[in-house]
């Protein structure tokens, strides 16, 4: 339970910063096949784990909540004066856990350099789609901004679930991205404004995982070495995506290769 909840928490982490991927995460951390079964079982009338299922993804919910609301205002301050050095921190996590998952999963059977390419490809192919807008604030609730909402919350979650896709560089290529964040960064002051329209964007969200879920689901079932492959090679381009293009200097890269270095280690104590 306590590893569950903790895993919920580095997803919901994960799904508020632009290039790192829930989805990713959950696959590196153990927790995706059971994720997704969970999920598309759970409106199913002949699942008879109803309640085991419910528990599990209620826990990890809680995580992730905990993590995306206790870490929005850590994460700017973060961004704000150790960008790099909490990106590569990023980079480690994703680097350590990406070499144990491919020990565990291809063990039996080798990886379709194809699919991992075109995996690769796909998410690069995001990085010439970034909207750049500047936001100005939030804006009055309307029926347009509920029927957005509900839209960016379903291609937002459809895109948690998918390995290498970061919920949050789509909401970036949306434009909704810093709209969002702020509502999230706002959740404790409990302002109607605020809270209804995540609650909007809370259940289009919900709709995009469990369609997406079900459908990832019977993927991994019918053709899990292609699957995991392209899987493998959406995580890849990740690191690539993640790795910041800022000028460097002395402090800057020794900061980094230790937080880097952090990072990697951060998951081989969990995967004791």
């Amino acid at each position: 339970m306590i590893k569950t909840f903790f895993g919920g928490v580095i997803i919901g982490i994960a799904n508020i910063i632009p290039g790192v991927s829930g989805g990713t995460m959950m696959v590196l951390m153990g927790m995706y096949d059971k994720t997704l079964g969970a999920i598309s079982n759970l409106l199913n009338v002949d699942n008879k784990n109803r309640v085991n299922d419910f528990s599990y993804l209620f826990i990890i919910f809680i995580g992730a909540i905990i993590g995306a609301v206790s870490f929005a205002n850590i994460l700017n301050i973060l961004f704000l004066h150790l960008e790099v050095q909490t990106y590569y921190f990023f980079i480690g996590l994703i680097v350590s856990s990406l070499l144990v998952f491919s020990k565990k999963e291809f063990n039996n059977y080798s990886i379709d350099f194809a699919w991992l390419l075109f995996g690769s490809l796909v998410i690069l192919s995001t990085q010439f789609l970034t909207d750049r807008s500047i936001f100005f604030g939030l804006p009055d609730i309307s029926i347009n901004l509920i029927l957005v909402l509900i839209l960016v919350g379903m291609v937002a979650g459809a895109s948690m679930i998918i390995p290498g896709v970061s919920g949050s560089l789509i909401l970036l290529v949306l434009g909704k991205y810093h709209l969002i964040k702020a509502y999230v960064a706002n959740l404790f002051s409990l302002k109607f404004e605020i809270l209804f329209p995540l609650f909007v964007f809370g259940i289009g969200t919900l709709i995009g995982i469990y369609l997406t879920a079900r459908l990832t689901k019977e993927m991994l079932r019918k053709y899990r070495r292609v699957t995991l492959s392209f899987i493998i090679g959406m995580i890849l381009a990740s690191i690539i995506i993640l790795i910041p293009r800022n000028n460097y200097n002395l402090f800057t890269i020794s900061t980094s290769l230790a937080t880097l270095g952090i990072g990697f280690y951060v998951v081989r104590i969990i995967n004791k």
